[in-house]
C-alpha cells in the first residue's frame, strides 16, 4: 500500500487497475471526475490530493 499525491501515480498503477483503456490519462481523466463529484472535502478536488495505491497478489485459486 502506497499513499501518494494523484498526480503522482504511476502509470504502472493505472494498467493493472484495469479500467477503460488502462492509459494513465484514462485513470487520470475518471478519477479525477468522481472525486470532484462525490468529495466530502470542502477543498474539493486538488492535483496533490493523496491516493491510496494498493497492490493485490492472488496466491492461489480455488478450485470450487
Amino acid at each position: 500500500v502506497d499513499i501518494i499525491p494523484f498526480d503522482d501515480v504511476p502509470e504502472s498503477h493505472a494498467f493493472a487497475e484495469g479500467e477503460g483503456d488502462r492509459s494513465l490519462a484514462y485513470w487520470r481523466e475518471a478519477h479525477e471526475c468522481y472525486w470532484r463529484e462525490h468529495s466530502e472535502n470542502p477543498t474539493g478536488f486538488k492535483p496533490d490530493i493523496p491516493v491510496v495505491c494498493e497492490q493485490l497478489r492472488l496466491l492461489r485459486v480455488s478450485a470450487h
